[in-house]
């Protein structure tokens, strides 16, 4: 909503995130660490040396990997409705809190009543639309749904393992 207004002063690129959109690869690399070397590789195929990354959701892990993988490239990260990283406690204490055996199950919806549900989560009041509209979405926004699932399992971190880096701005 904000690119018409914020490409008048700077230059704003919105690419799709592989298996996002019309985004695909050959590659079996599912990490946030690849898709944010993708997104290096195009900014500076575009000639951009410095840059703000704007992030929600899954696009939020892909900033804070770009962050932390290229901080020469990186002045500043606005992240929304994501963490730094998805550990195995984070990962275990959501599942559970929703009932749920994976993330791909509750954020990938293959019936409109999943899709139901997963708005009902995520919107702060409940939207109402008859059903032949939610089955539009699912076929329009849930595409690529084996290598999304993919991407959400490559997601999840071991506990043990993580290092919560220190990003500069």
């Amino acid at each position: 909503f904000q690119v018409g207004k914020l490409s008048k002063e700077y230059s704003v690129y919105v690419p799709d995130l592989i298996f996002f959109g019309r985004s695909t690869t050959v590659s079996q690399q599912r990490s946030v660490a690849f898709q944010s070397g993708c997104l290096m590789k195009l900014l500076k195929k575009l000639g951009v040396e410095r840059c703000a990354v704007v992030g929600f959701s899954y696009g939020g892990f892909v900033a804070f990997k770009m962050a932390e993988l290229y901080p020469d490239l990186v002045a500043c990260l606005v992240i929304g409705g994501s963490v730094i990283a998805m550990t195995d406690s984070i990962n275990q204490s959501a599942l559970k809190k929703m009932g749920i055996s994976s993330l791909a199950e509750f954020l990938l919806p293959a019936a409109v009543k999943d899709l139901k549900t997963l708005l009902y989560v995520g919107c702060y009041k409940k939207i109402w639309l008859p059903n032949f509209l939610y089955r539009d979405f699912l076929q329009a926004m849930f595409n690529n749904r084996k290598e999304r699932g993919e991407l959400l399992e490559a997601l999840v971190e071991s506990d043990t393992e993580v290092q919560v880096p220190s990003l500069y701005q």
